[in-house]
């Protein structure tokens, strides 16, 4: 969990030192939802979590009726536990996701702007030292590949002076490595709200 919370300080730093250069920068609170898995150990729940996302975005070509853009989505999900009747499974994990795409956003010069967006790069997982039944897990931190795909809306709202958005996203990855073999766990959506800061 410390790594990751680094991890995502850093990539918020680097960001925040490229803002000059981009066009929007989105933050955005919301829910990670994960179907229910399958592993040896029979099926696994997977509860929903809270997650938040940081966002840059930047113009790369300008058309009458939408604006192309490339994006560096940082997802955070700080903490997911998981039911699982096996008592050795870690009962949590973490999750960062950061998947650098492209963004289609269409009318970007009215008060309300659908966009489409795709992307792909890497997620760390990073279980809980500590089982389910209470006891200690040798489960252990990885990097797997991912990608994403999703939408959403930035609208404004007057006479407040920045954008809202509402999206949502469905990152396919890797299972996370929870101590529970063949664990089929690869989709996770993230929906949330936030505001839009543009430059």
């Amino acid at each position: 969990m410390r790594n990751s919370l680094s991890l995502f300080l850093c990539v918020i730093g680097f960001s925040l030192l490229a803002a000059g250069q981009a066009e929007d920068m989105a933050v955005v609170v919301g829910a990670k939802f994960s179907p229910n898995a399958s592993s040896l150990s029979g099926t696994t729940n997977v509860n929903t979590a809270a997650g938040f996302e940081v966002n840059i975005g930047v113009q790369i070509m300008a058309l009458p009726f939408a604006s192309f853009q490339v994006e560096t989505p940082v997802l955070l999900v700080p903490n997911t536990t998981i039911n699982s009747a096996n008592a050795f499974a870690s009962k949590s994990y973490s999750s960062i996701f950061i998947t650098p795409g492209v963004r289609f956003k269409f009318k970007p010069t009215t008060a309300f702007n659908p966009w489409v967006a795709a992307g792909g790069g890497l997620v760390r997982f990073g279980p809980s030292p500590i089982s389910v039944a209470g006891g200690s897990t040798s489960a252990a931190g990885a990097l797997k590949g991912t990608f994403d795909i999703g939408g959403g809306l930035d609208f404004k709202i007057h006479p407040v002076p920045f954008t809202w958005r509402v999206e949502a996203r469905e990152y396919f990855s890797g299972a996370p490595n929870l101590n529970l073999a063949n664990l089929n766990l690869h989709s996770n959506l993230f929906a949330g709200i936030g505001l839009v800061w543009r430059f």
